[in-house]
Parts: structure tokens; sequence; C-alpha cells
């Protein structure tokens, strides 16, 4: 088992030598948010993974409600990622969900809309060189995500249930608990599986 985590801010200073030696294999490290955000700890916590040689993506929260926001934000994003380069070893993903409703009060949250938005963010983080990905909780998966559209682009599923029925020919990584206790990390956190070679 591949075993991961992903952080940002909200998980305070992290010890990652801790980190890495309590078995965890790869972290997913929150660069951004929205279209001119970046996450406090961001450059903090790169750095730290590369003293210590822990394998890491990026990814970023989605506020996108149309085209051009969808554009504005996913630039944004990887202008932050790029100095990391020779270092990132995961992908780089789109955290799209709706978590406060902001899409949703702005009538942005439809199935077009959103896969739409997500396609724009991967083809240009894939035009950038790195490898792309969208991450989504289940319900969002299949209610407000095409698939089929998105089938070229790596996916990343929260589903929180060890009985989770997950399909590894579609799913790249398996958020399977928001809850874990890791050593080296002051806060509850994200656990993951990674199914990437």
């Amino acid at each position: 088992m591949i075993k991961g985590i992903d952080i940002s801010e909200h998980n305070g200073i992290i010890d990652f030598e801790k980190v890495k030696n309590s078995g965890i294999n790869f972290v997913m490290i929150r660069a951004t948010y929205g279209r001119k955000k970046e996450d406090k700890l961001f450059h903090k916590n790169v750095k730290a993974c590369i003293e210590v040689g822990l394998p890491f993506g990026l990814y970023y929260y989605s506020y996108a409600t149309d085209s051009a926001t969808a554009k504005e934000e996913v630039e944004f994003f990887v202008k932050s990622c790029m100095k990391y380069k020779d270092y990132v070893h995961y992908p780089l993903a789109i955290d799209m969900e709706d978590s406060d409703n902001y899409k949703k009060e702005r009538n942005a949250l439809t199935k077009e809309n959103c896969t739409n938005i997500c396609k724009i963010a991967c083809d240009y983080i894939k035009e950038s060189g790195f490898i792309s990905m969208i991450y989504a909780n289940q319900d969002f998966w299949k209610n407000y995500l095409d698939k089929d559209i998105l089938k070229d682009y790596p996916k990343w599923i929260a589903w929180w249930s060890q009985n989770a029925n997950i399909d590894k020919t579609i799913y790249s990584i398996w958020q399977y608990k928001s809850t874990g206790i890791v050593d080296g990390i002051g806060t509850k956190v994200d656990l993951n599986e990674s199914f990437l070679s």
C-alpha cells in the first residue's frame, strides 16, 4: 500500500522527518486557492518535503464558476508551482468541490460547467509539462463531473469508508479518511492510498 496524506496551512507546522518515518510515502500539498491566493505554508511544506526526500504533488482549491475564472486560477497555480517542477513526483491537481456552496449560489454547479472547468485546468497543467489530476468526493464525481469527457485525466476520489468500492481502473488516488493521526502533525489529517506506479 502506497500511503499518503494531503495537507494545507490548516494542518499547521509539520515535522516531515517524523511523517516520513511513520510510513507515509507521499504528500499532496495545497499550493493555491481561488485566483490569486497562495497557501501560507505552501513553500515551507514543499521545501521540507524536498529536504527529507518525501515525494509530493500539488493541488489548488477551485472557486471557478466559468471558463475565464478557471483559466485565471490554473495559470496562477501553475506559475506558483513552476519553480518546483524538477522536484514534483506526483500530479498537479484541481480540487473540484463546493464545500461552502460558492458555486451553487452563483448557479455554476452544473455537470457541464464543472466538467469544463476541470478540462481547462487539466489541459493547461499538462501543456505546462506536469501530470494533471482532478480531486472530488464520491457525490461530486457521480453528479457533477462527466467521467467520459474526463477519461484521459488521472482521478483522485474522496470516499471516507474502508468498505468503499474503488475502481482502480478509473481512480489513481483514494482519500479514505479525513481524521487520520500521523506522527509529526498536530492536527487530524486526510489519509490517502495511491494506485499510481
